[in-house]
């Protein structure tokens, strides 16, 4: 059973924002606080094919969002933790600061989860 409150989310600042990041195509971006992910889609109409963007949350709800649209775009991957751990996620993911400008290791999964071959960077 779905309850439905009539709240509507209306992101803010949306524009602005996203105009401010300058995304470039084939850009590596992180969304510290997902939510229901408006300024995440308008990242993504930005990105190329070889763009990356990982979203963090905590709500359950916001994750499931984050779960529908990484089901429909392969660019973007929610994580379930705290935009305070953001440091960690990327780390753990093996993508080091200078993937920012090439990211093609961020869609991989964690390193634990990662075959040696897997974890090395381009």
């Amino acid at each position: 059973m779905t309850i439905d409150s009539g709240f509507k989310h209306i992101t803010v600042l949306l524009d602005e924002a996203v105009e401010a990041l300058a995304v470039r195509a084939d850009g590596c971006y992180l969304d510290g606080t997902f939510g229901r992910g408006g300024h995440s889609r308008l990242i993504l109409q930005h990105l190329g094919p070889q763009g990356r963007l990982l979203g963090f949350d905590k709500d359950p709800q916001a994750i499931a969002t984050g779960q529908a649209l990484a089901a429909e775009d392969g660019r973007f991957v929610i994580v379930q933790r705290s935009f305070a751990e953001l440091g960690a996620e990327v780390a753990e993911r093996a993508c080091p600061a200078r993937s920012m400008a090439s990211c093609s290791t961020w869609a991989c999964p964690r390193r634990s989860s990662m075959t040696p071959s897997a974890a090395s960077v381009s």
